[in-house]
């Protein structure tokens, strides 16, 4: 099923038993009957058209717990698709780090992204609605391990310190009892799900690594020796610079006294 045949929202009022007319009664804003349907086949709407019929149907069931993205899902464009890839290649070939991954996403439009750690599926998500799956190989077939936040912080260390790769971090978290994680590009922040437990970690802006300042570095065995030599030179200059300072005192003296 593409996100063009059938919307969620679609399933969604199927499922509840709620007409196009159910929804336009309920709305306060207008909401016409052909901006329904266009909605529930998939044709694009604009926010505020989608904001609408939300509305519309939160006031009907407002029990139910959605947002926008919930309701409505569109291809992305083939350019964000392409720009979303290519910066999928620089991470994987570690060119570039997390930080800027994240920043490359926002460039194509995408406001965030949630993976399905078992199956290695990966949903990004544009700010319209729009979607786009990719998909790698299965990372397991086996159940989860058990939660251990240890776990999952060290193999979140190790991929940011460039120690393992993507399928190993993702083995390595789902060893760890996390089944998924879901990133807010513009929020800057990752959660990651077990079954019960969620955990929360911060994405740190690109200008906020490069202004760090490098730990001073130690002196290898060859500037040691460089520099030891230096001052070995140093401290001979010195030495002549002494005795001949003496020889000129005393040839000074010896003419002297023959004068």
């Amino acid at each position: 099923m593409t996100f063009e045949s059938r919307q969620p929202l679609d399933v969604l009022m199927t499922e509840m038993n709620i007409s196009n007319a159910d929804l336009v009664q309920a709305s306060t804003e207008q909401l016409s009957f052909k901006n329904v349907q266009k909605g529930r086949t998939g044709h694009r709407l604009t926010t505020n058209i989608q904001d609408k019929i939300l509305t519309a149907l939160l006031k009907l069931k407002p029990d139910l717990k959605l947002s926008r993205r919930d309701l409505f899902r569109y291809e992305m464009s083939e350019d964000a698709i392409e720009k979303i890839g290519q910066a999928g290649v620089l991470a994987r070939d570690r060119k570039i780090n997390y930080p800027q991954f994240v920043d490359l996403l926002l460039e194509a439009g995408a406001t965030r992204y949630s993976v399905e750690v078992a199956a290695h599926r990966i949903t990004y998500f544009g700010m319209a609605g729009e979607a786009y799956i990719a998909e790698g190989p299965s990372v397991s077939e086996s159940e989860p391990g058990r939660y251990d936040e240890n776990a999952l912080r060290t193999a979140i260390a190790d991929t940011q310190k460039g120690w393992i790769d993507y399928p190993t971090f993702l083995n390595r978290i789902y060893q760890a009892g996390i089944i998924a994680y879901d990133v807010n590009l513009r929020g800057r922040e990752i959660r990651y799900r077990s079954e019960k437990i969620s955990y929360k970690e911060l994405i740190p802006l690109v200008t906020s690594i490069a202004a760090q300042t490098p730990a001073a570095k130690k002196p290898t065995p060859s500037s040691a020796a460089t520099s030891a030599k230096k001052s070995s030179a140093k401290k001979k200059i010195s030495v002549k610079r002494s005795v001949s300072l003496k020889a000129r005192k005393a040839a000074k003296k010896s003419w002297n006294k023959r004068r």
